[in-house]
């Protein structure tokens, strides 16, 4: 914020006839977009333009009957459910459906992570999801998955932390998949003629 105010300043000054000190130099700023009511995005035009489209999507789906037929028949251990909960599949696709409500103030920035096997990540104290930015190759189906297991953190479900048998079978990472499957169907029957 400083630094910008600071650009914003000598702009000024320039303006009004005032040359900047030799040593400030001109400082290429992320793009930050409002995509979705609540969310913005610091990236590029075009990473923001990718994920407007993606999110838009994730909300069709996730509003559809086919998510919800989904989530309702997902099992685990050869019980209705998820790992990693005890909420029945009926509050977890509540809990899914309002979480775009709950999505208030997030920010999808995209930045390298140490680790190039890490998709995104997120802590429970920040507003932000980092998506990495070496992992930007995938399909949109597999970005909205990743979009979609992130938010599952953001309104309180986890996982195991290291890959384990059930970890797939967590709220996260199922329902990160249910949308990766949805998307790929959508797209697959918007393409027929």
């Amino acid at each position: 914020m400083k630094t910008l105010l600071f650009l914003i300043l000598v702009a000024c000054n320039t303006q009004n006839g005032h040359t900047p000190p030799q040593s400030v130099k001109p400082v290429t700023l992320p793009t930050i977009e409002v995509v979705a009511p609540g969310i913005a995005i610091k990236g590029t035009a075009e990473q923001a333009a990718r994920m407007t489209r993606i999110i838009a999507e994730v909300d069709l789906i996730v509003s559809s009957e086919e998510f919800a037929t989904s989530v309702l028949a997902h099992s685990y251990l050869g019980k209705p459910g998820f790992a990693s909960t005890d909420k029945t599949p009926s509050q977890v696709l509540q809990d899914a459906r309002s979480g775009a409500e709950k999505r208030m103030g997030l920010v999808i920035e995209f930045k390298r992570h140490r680790s190039d096997n890490v998709t995104a990540w997120t802590y429970p104290s920040s507003k932000i999801i980092w998506f990495n930015s070496t992992r930007l190759g995938r399909d949109d189906a597999s970005v909205a998955q990743t979009f979609v297991h992130e938010c599952q953190h953001k309104i309180g479900y986890g996982h195991d932390a290291k890959p384990t048998k059930r970890r797939p079978y967590s709220q996260p990472y199922a329902i990160g998949t249910i949308v990766k499957r949805l998307y790929k169907e959508r797209h697959r029957e918007l393409e027929k003629p």
